[in-house]
């Protein structure tokens, strides 16, 4: 292949800007090569690089950029990256940038391509059975069945990311949003893989010195979904699902769950592998160990229901000493009418509770409680009550009331 051409659909240069940065090339402080490269300690290959480049052009020229490396071992090389596609002799220039870079990293030039492609995504990849597998190929049935199964898990894993919580009716219309933004990559030959890739904003943040800026969503989710698949392995060879319950704030929820089983029976019945390669743009919070192959069989589609089914259970009812002002108060009967102890009385009241912020908490109270909470509504003063409550949905609800004060 030579110097000019480029393989693999091309290099997109945003995306060659991104991973020069990211492999520390600076343009900020672009300097001239030395003039004496037949002294350097350069390979014989970058040598013929830095000579084949077009020394007409200048570093001033805005239609151009030069990158220089940080590394001090590479101070004498310069890559000249166009700024636009239109640009003149495009496909030369940038053909001799990855050339300089493979020599450089000492690889080949598509896998160079290849980084530089998969820079801006992170990257989850899915294979399924030999057996489903003819010639290379798959019936169609089952890829649509993939491409919608996995859509849904990552809608629902962004919906989970956007509001942690164990279940909910329906996908966030944000959560679909993500999904359907995702692209499906090549598939590619071993037990039959599919490739889906998640768009990652550039890290073109800037913060304090050694604080790494907040991770953007789509990384979020995509750590959602590894870091869930990790435990739901975890929890087959532990045999115990109380790590899926309880760990619903960063990994599976029901509804995870629920469209991961789908996915897995839809496409292949019994088992799918996944494994993650994420853009080394960002750092990630999660261990390499959470990135390995994760093979999910029968035993985690029946952990994955099991924790689905009790994710969405209603928790516990628990002690309560709820204090706040009246913000509604409703009665089906005469609320002056102490005797009448058939006719129902709701009261809701706004705690700001420390352990779960602020919640609206609903309550039938006593004819003579409710007359209290009904005065202390009309002179805007906050009551006190004590009782069960219970979280279901939405909703809050304090279970066997009873006045405080």
């Amino acid at each position: 292949m030579s110097a000019g051409s480029i393989e693999l659909g091309g290099v997109p240069l945003g995306l060659l800007r991104r991973y020069l940065k990211v492999r520390a090339w600076d343009d900020k402080h672009a300097a001239k090569p030395s003039k004496d490269l037949e002294g350097s300690r350069l390979s014989e290959t970058m040598l013929r690089l830095l000579k084949a480049r077009r020394t007409e052009v200048d570093s001033q020229d805005e239609t151009f950029t030069v990158f220089t490396s940080k590394d001090p071992a590479l101070n004498n090389i310069e890559l000249v990256v166009p700024t636009a596609r239109d640009t003149k002799e495009y496909e030369l220039l940038v053909g001799r940038v990855v050339h300089a870079l493979a020599a450089v990293e000492g690889r080949n030039p598509k896998d160079v391509i290849r980084s530089i492609r998969q820079i801006g995504f992170d990257v989850v990849r899915s294979r399924i059975p030999d057996t489903y597998v003819v010639n290379d190929t798959i019936v169609l049935e089952r890829a649509e069945s993939f491409i919608k199964g996995f859509r849904n898990v990552l809608a629902a894993t962004a919906s989970t990311e956007l509001d942690p919580k164990p279940y909910y009716e329906r996908s966030l219309k944000a959560g679909g949003h993500y999904a359907n933004n995702c692209r499906f990559g090549h598939t590619f030959r071993g037990s039959f893989g599919f490739t889906i890739e998640s768009p990652l904003s550039p890290h073109d943040q800037t913060g304090m010195p050694d604080v790494e800026p907040q991770q953007p969503f789509e990384r979020r989710v995509i750590e959602r979904l590894a870091v869930g698949l990790k435990t739901l392995e975890e929890a087959v060879i532990a045999d115990n699902i109380d790590p899926i319950v309880e760990g619903y704030k960063s990994g599976l929820s029901a509804n995870m769950c629920d469209h991961l089983s789908a996915l897995v029976e839809s496409t292949s019945h019994a088992e799918m592998v996944f494994d993650f390669s994420l853009s080394p743009e960002w750092k990630s919070s999660i261990v390499a160990a959470e990135q390995k192959k994760i093979v999910i069989g029968p035993a985690h589609l029946e952990a994955s229901k099991a924790a689905a089914k009790k994710l969405r259970r209603p928790p516990e009812p628990i002690d309560a000493d709820v204090r706040g002002r009246v913000v509604s108060l409703s009665s089906t009967g005469d609320p002056s009418n102490v005797q009448d102890k058939f006719g129902d009385r709701e009261v809701a009241l706004h705690w700001a509770s420390e352990k779960h912020g602020d919640i609206t908490v609903r309550t039938s109270l006593s004819p003579k409680d409710y007359l209290r909470a009904l005065d202390a509504h009309g002179s805007g003063r906050p009551i006190r009550l004590k009782g069960k409550l219970e979280h279901s949905g939405r909703k809050w609800e304090l279970k066997d009331p009873f006045m405080v004060g």
